[in-house]
C-alpha cells in the first residue's frame, strides 16, 4: 500500500483473524514502513453485542509515520488501548527516534477562526472554513476517550522553520481525562541550534519549552547570542508562547542601539 501524500511505502502487511465459541474474536497483524515494522493484537469480547469489549497492544521499531518533503517522523510505540462502545482509554509510551520538521511556511489552516464557530453548513462553496466544529457528528461523538501518555524524543529530534535551527530532547507526560484539555507535564531542551534575527545567526546558548499543563502554551527560558571581538551580545526570550518577552543584553553591559549594531555589523555604533 502506497500513501502518496505522507510518502509512505506500507509492506509486508500481514493480517490473522480468529475465533472460538467463547465469542472471542483476536485479530492481529504487522507492516513495514522504512526501516522499521509495527505490530498489533487485538482481542474482542462479543464482538456482535452491543456490550462488547476490546483491547489493543500497539508496538514497533523505527516505524516510519510521515516522509514528506517537511516532515519525516518515526515512532516506536508501545500502546495499550482499551474500551468499549461509550469509552476509550489509550496508555503507555510513545518514542520519536527520529523527528525531522522543516518548516517554510503555516498553512492556511494555522489561522484559527473563532473558538465557538460551528459549521452547519457551506453551501455550494468549496472554500472550506479551517478549524471550525463540524456540525455533523462524527462516529466518536459520545464517545469518552481518555489517555495516559509519555512521549519522548530520540536523538534525531530536529525543528527548522522562521528562523530556527534547533536539535531538541526531553519527555513530555501528557493525560486526558474525560472532561477538559488534556494536561501536559515535563520539559523539551534545545541540545544545539541557532536563531535568525536582524539579518543575522545568534548560537542558542540555552533553550528550554516548560510544560506546566497546557499542551499550547508551555513557558519559554531562551537565550540566543552572538560574540564579537570583546562583546557578547543577545537575545533573552522568556513568557509563554501566547506572550513571549524579549529583553537585549550585553556583556560588557551596553546600550541597546550598540547591541543591535553589534548583531548586525559586530561593532557598536560608534566603530561603524
Amino acid at each position: 500500500v502506497d500513501i502518496p501524500e505522507l510518502g509512505l511505502e506500507l509492506r509486508d502487511i500481514e493480517t490473522t483473524v480468529t475465533s472460538d465459541i467463547s465469542q472471542t474474536l483476536m485479530i492481529q497483524g504487522k507492516a513495514t514502513s522504512g526501516d522499521g515494522d509495527l505490530r498489533f493484537v487485538s482481542e474482542i469480547q462479543d464482538p456482535l453485542s452491543a456490550t462488547r469489549t476490546f483491547n489493543v497492544t500497539l508496538e514497533g521499531q523505527d516505524f516510519t509515520l510521515i516522509n514528506d518533503l517537511e516532515i519525516l517522523l518515526k515512532i516506536t510505540p508501545e500502546l495499550r488501548l482499551e474500551g468499549n462502545g461509550e469509552a476509550i482509554h489509550i496508555s503507555g509510551n510513545l518514542t520519536l527516534p527520529v523527528v525531522d520538521v522543516r518548516i517554510t511556511s503555516l498553512p492556511e489552516s494555522a489561522v484559527d477562526v473563532s473558538a465557538d464557530t460551528v459549521l452547519v453548513s457551506n453551501g455550494s462553496s468549496t472554500i472550506p472554513v479551517h478549524n471550525a466544529a463540524d456540525g455533523n457528528p462524527s462516529i466518536f461523538d459520545g464517545i469518552s476517550i481518555t489517555s495516559e501518555l509519555k512521549i519522548a524524543l530520540g536523538d534525531e529530534a530536529r525543528f527548522r522553520g522562521f528562523g530556527l535551527d534547533t536539535e531538541l530532547a526531553g519527555a513530555l507526560e501528557i493525560t486526558q481525562r474525560e472532561t477538559g484539555g488534556p494536561l501536559t507535564y515535563g520539559e523539551l531542551t534545545v541540545e544545539e541550534g541557532s536563531f535568525q534575527t536582524y539579518g543575522r545567526t545568534l548560537t542558542i546558548e540555552h533553550g528550554k519549552l516548560l510544560f506546566f499543563g497546557s499542551l499550547d502554551n508551555p513557558a519559554l527560558d531562551i537565550r540566543a547570542v552572538r560574540q564579537a571581538e570583546n562583546v557578547k551580545v543577545g537575545v533573552q526570550m522568556n513568557g509563554t508562547l501566547r506572550n513571549i518577552r524579549s529583553q537585549l543584553f550585553s556583556t560588557p553591559t551596553l546600550p541597546d542601539g550598540d547591541i543591535i549594531a553589534v548583531m548586525l555589523t559586530g561593532r557598536p555604533i560608534a566603530e561603524i
